[in-house]
């Protein structure tokens, strides 16, 4: 199937600032991971820890205050409860694993902040073009003591049409059909997702989720966020050029997305976005 593609597609290889964000980005995203697992992996003892780095990370009352609690209530819990009082000691020790666990994944993006994907340089502005002359004239007026108006002005067309027009549609009648088309639109993203979802193959041969590529398959108008290139991202709502060049630099380093939330995580989209690229977005 020839293929002619709307634009150019980004080169694959970033360029070296780019590659230094990525392994920025990817040595903060592990450290992150790292950070969290302790408490659960220590089974909670290491959860002191856990909290003072936040509280010299942060340098914030409430994060030190966190820590200093937790780990006053850690040492007491150690100290004050009974081995032999198992069932006190392990309600205890659980609630105590699974606050730890908690705390931590919450701090873990205020802690671990992903930089942020360059901008992309500004396009030139357009140059500046004249608006024409405005076709519709203004009323003649008659002269102050002759009365006489102009006939250039008598032919003139008037600027302001009687209302309603003869040629005037009522609101709902159009708008009946643009709701059709976007239900069937929708419809359309629906069946395509599901095709790429059960035969990824023939999904991308036939250009799901691909905008850059001339097919004849209507998709209602998908984005697979794997493979479609900057420009196609930014298109999606919310997304903009920024946001898609985190999504390429992500992709490209750190292997293929496995969902959309997966790509809104890694790549550090914000998550009140999810649900309207969702609406647009495929992985397969």
């Amino acid at each position: 199937m020839a293929n002619n593609p709307v634009w150019s597609a980004p080169p694959n290889a970033p360029s070296g600032a780019d590659r230094a964000l990525v392994r920025r980005r990817r040595l903060l995203l592990w450290g992150g991971i790292v950070w969290v697992a302790l408490a659960p992996l220590s089974l909670g003892l290491l959860a002191a820890f856990t909290f003072s780095f936040a509280a010299a990370k942060r340098r914030s009352v409430a994060t030190v205050i966190a820590a200093v609690v937790f780990s006053a209530a850690l040492v007491g819990l150690l100290l004050t409860v009974d081995i032999e009082e198992t069932i006190v000691f392990d309600a205890l020790f659980i609630g105590n694993l699974v606050v730890s666990t908690s705390a931590a994944l919450i701090l873990r993006p205020h802690v671990f902040p992903l930089p942020a994907a360059p901008p992309p340089p500004a396009a030139p502005a357009p140059p500046t073009v004249p608006a024409p002359p405005s076709a519709v004239s203004t009323p003649a007026t008659p002269h102050a003591w002759t009365g006489h108006v102009p006939v250039a002005a008598r032919h003139a067309p008037n600027p302001t049409p009687s209302w309603p027009r003869a040629d005037h549609v009522a609101p709902a009648a159009t708008n009946a059909p643009s709701r059709e088309a976007t239900e069937q639109r929708r419809t359309r993203r629906e069946e395509a997702r599901a095709l790429a979802h059960q035969d990824p193959t023939t999904a991308i041969e036939l250009g799901i989720g691909r905008p850059d590529r001339a097919t004849s398959y209507d998709d209602g108008g998908l984005v697979d966020l794997n493979r479609a290139p900057q420009e196609a991202l930014a298109q999606l709502p919310g997304v903009g050029a920024h946001g898609a060049r985190a999504i390429v630099l992500t992709r490209t380093e750190l292997g293929p997305f496995v969902s959309v939330a997966d790509a809104m995580i890694r790549a550090d989209i914000p998550p009140g976005l999810e649900a309207e690229v969702a609406e647009y977005a495929v992985v397969f």
